[in-house]
C-alpha cells in the first residue's frame, strides 16, 4: 500500500495539533473533567478563537512570513512582524481569555441558571460602589489589567519555533535533493565521457591487430574481420546502456580472445574458462573487457612463450574475473597505464559503489587481477 506524501503531512499536522491542544485542555481542567465538560470547552467560542489565533500564527509564519521575507534575506521586515505579533499576543492574552471564560462558565453552571452571576450581587454590609476603594479593573473576560499572561507568550514562542523548524527542515531537504540531482547529472556526464573513451580505445587496438594480419597476408584475416564485426556491434548497440545481459559481455570477450589467438605464436598458452549460470544476470558493458585487453597488451611477447590465464566465474553473490599474465617491462619513458584500465576503475566507482572488489598484485614476475562485482539479477 502506497501512502501519499501529502496524506502523511496532513496526518502529522492533525496529530500535532490534537496532542498540543489536548495538553492545554488537561492543564485548564486540571485533568479532572468528564466528557460533557470536555465537549463544552472544546466547542466553546473562546476555545475556537484560541485555536484560530495560534493556527494563524503557525501557518502564517510557515507559509507567508518565512518564504517571503526570511528566505529572501529581508530580515528587518521579518523581525518587525515577529515583534508586532508577539506584542499582539501580549495584549490580547488569548490563554488568559480562554482560562477565565471557562472558569466563569463553570461558576455560572455550578450556581444555577436562575442565580445572578457573582459580580452582579453585592453583600448588604458593603458600601456602595462609589465608596469602594480602587482596585484592578476588568476589561472583559480574561483581561486583567496589569496581569502578565506568561502562558500566552510561551505558547507563541513554541508555535513560532515549531513552524520555523518545520520550514527550515523542508528547505534543507529541498537543498539536499538539488545537490543530489546535481551530483547525479555530473556523474552521468562523466560516465558518458568515460564510455566514449573506452570504446574508441578498445576499437583502435583491435583494428591494429586486423591490420597486422592483413599486412602479413594471413588466411585468418577474414575470420578476424568477422570477430571484429561482432565486437563493433556490441560496442555500438549495447555499450551505451548502463547494464546488459552478461552473455553479451562474454561474447565480446570471446570474440576478442579469438582475435588475439590469431597473432599468438603456436607455443603460446592461453587458458580461458567460464563457469556458472548466466540466466537473468546483468553487468555493466565493457567493464571486464579492459582487464582482458590489458592481459594481451602487456603480457604477450613475440620472443617468449608465456602462459596467459583468464577465468570468469558467475555466482549469485559475485561475478569474478581472474587474470594472470607475465609482466614484460617496457622502457620507463613509454610505460603508462592504459586509458581503458584507468577509465574502468572510475566506472566501477560510479556503477558499483561499495559493490565491487578489485585487487591488483604483482607476484614473482606475474601480474594478477581479481575483480568481483555484485551481479544484477533480473
Amino acid at each position: 500500500m502506497v501512502v501519499n506524501r501529502n496524506t502523511i503531512l496532513v496526518t502529522a499536522h492533525v496529530l500535532g495539533w490534537v496532542l498540543g491542544l489536548g495538553l492545554i485542555l488537561v492543564f485548564i481542567e486540571s485533568g479532572s473533567f468528564g466528557v460533557g465538560r470536555f465537549n463544552r470547552l472544546l466547542f466553546s467560542w473562546p476555545f475556537i478563537a484560541f485555536l484560530f489565533f495560534y493556527g494563524c500564527l503557525f501557518y502564517g509564519n510557515l507559509f507567508i512570513l518565512l518564504p517571503r521575507f526570511l528566505v529572501r534575506d529581508k530580515f528587518i521586515i521579518y523581525g518587525i512582524f515577529v515583534l508586532l505579533l508577539s506584542g499582539a499576543t501580549f495584549y490580547l492574552k488569548p490563554f488568559d481569555v480562554l482560562l477565565n471564560s471557562n472558569r466563569q462558565a463553570e461558576r455560572f453552571r455550578s450556581d444555577g441558571p436562575h442565580r445572578p452571576p457573582p459580580q452582579m450581587e453585592r453583600p448588604r454590609d458593603l458600601p456602595d460602589a462609589d465608596h469602594l476603594p480602587p482596585g484592578p479593573r476588568q476589561n472583559g473576560p480574561g483581561f486583567r489589567e496589569g496581569h502578565f499572561d506568561l502562558m500566552s507568550i510561551t505558547l507563541f514562542l513554541v508555535v513560532w519555533a515549531i513552524s520555523t523548524i518545520i520550514f527550515i527542515s523542508k528547505q534543507w531537504r529541498i537543498t539536499e535533493n538539488k545537490n543530489a540531482h546535481i551530483k547525479l547529472d555530473k556523474a552521468q556526464a562523466e560516465l558518458s565521457f568515460l564510455k566514449a573513451q573506452v570504446s574508441p580505445h578498445f576499437l583502435f587496438n583491435t583494428l591494429n591487430n586486423i591490420y597486422s594480419l592483413a599486412m602479413a597476408k594471413s588466411d585468418d584475416t577474414a575470420a578476424g574481420i568477422l570477430r571484429l564485426s561482432g565486437i563493433m556491434r556490441y560496442i555500438t548497440d549495447d555499450a551505451p546502456k548502463d547494464f546488459v545481459p552478461v552473455e553479451k559481455e562474454l561474447e565480446c570477450i570471446s570474440d576478442f580472445i579469438e582475435l588475439q589467438r590469431l597473432r599468438l605464436s603456436k607455443s603460446g598458452q592461453l587458458n580461458y574458462q567460464v563457469s556458472g549460470s548466466t540466466n537473468g544476470v546483468q553487468i555493466a558493458p565493457l567493464i571486464l573487457m579492459p582487464f582482458v585487453e590489458n592481459v594481451f597488451k602487456h603480457g604477450i611477447s613475440n620472443n617468449a612463450a608465456v602462459p596467459v590465464n583468464i577465468r570468469i566465474d558467475i555466482t549469485p553473490a559475485y561475478i569474478t574475473l581472474y587474470t594472470k599474465n607475465r609482466i614484460f617491462r617496457k622502457h620507463p619513458s613509454t610505460e603508462r597505464e592504459g586509458v581503458g584500465l584507468r577509465n574502468v576503475k572510475q566506472r566501477l566507482d560510479f556503477l558499483y559503489p561499495g559493490n565491487y572488489q578489485l585487487q591488483i598484485t604483482e607476484e614473482a614476475g606475474f601480474y594478477i587481477v581479481e575483480l568481483k562485482v555484485v551481479p544484477i539479477v533480473q
